[in-house]
């Protein structure tokens, strides 16, 4: 691929496959160029800044997410959906969630993302303080489990590469054990929860989900 030939798409998706090995940290316009084969100087030509790569990569993440149909099924099954492939886009891309705290990122397929959710609540009757207070809730959650999930993947890969950065978590591990030891029920869930398979914390993240939407299922009766 030449200066010539490359294209603002073919960076973006580069900065997503970087975004994924390497994180937010690892996000720079040098090591995009070498990604793409060439001097960080021919990603200016396309975008400006690695603020703007950053925001482009997370709007396209942001589009993987499908989002349901809702007119022709229960608003319930359509929330359900939503909710569920908005978790596990963000645990494949374990980046968007921590680059969305730090960074100002927002383009068109976060905002389609929104404008469906919104739709499919109002398909439920809820309006207004009640809508917002809805969404929040489910994506609150929803984002924060697919972070902590991430976060645990992140760490556990870093130690099985070896290595410095995996002797410095592992001692870091140790010490908060030592901390967590002095308080006998934190230490006893700590203990019980240590090696969580991926399927078991799926399920978890299933549960409480179904959980909140019975909830505002009952929410949204009571004002009928």
């Amino acid at each position: 691929m030449t200066r010539e030939t490359l294209t603002k798409e073919h960076i973006v998706k580069a900065a997503v496959d970087l975004l994924d090995s390497q994180g937010v940290d690892g996000l720079s316009m040098r090591n995009l160029g070498k990604r793409l084969g060439m001097a960080a100087t021919s990603v200016y030509w396309h975008i400006d800044s690695k603020e703007s790569v950053l925001s482009l990569a997370a709007d396209r993440v942001w589009g993987e997410i499908v989002l349901p149909e809702y007119h022709a099924k229960e608003w319930l099954d359509a929330a359900h959906d939503l909710a569920w492939n908005t978790y596990s886009v963000a645990v494949q891309h374990p980046w968007l969630v921590s680059a969305m705290t730090d960074h100002f990122v927002y383009g068109p397929n976060r905002a389609r993302h929104q404008n469906h959710c919104y739709a499919i609540l109002e398909h439920a009757g809820f309006t207004d303080e009640h809508l917002d207070a809805a969404i929040d809730v489910i994506f609150t959650f929803v984002l924060g489990a697919a972070m902590a999930a991430s976060t645990e993947n992140t760490i556990h890969r870093a130690i099985q590469k070896g290595g410095p950065k995996s002797r410095h978590i592992k001692n870091l591990i140790e010490e908060a054990s030592q901390t967590a030891a002095q308080f006998p029920r934190l230490h006893a869930r700590l203990a019980n929860t240590a090696h969580t398979p991926d399927n078991t914390r799926q399920t978890l993240v299933e549960r409480v989900l179904r959980t909140i939407l019975k909830g505002l299922e009952r929410q949204s009766r009571s004002a009928e």
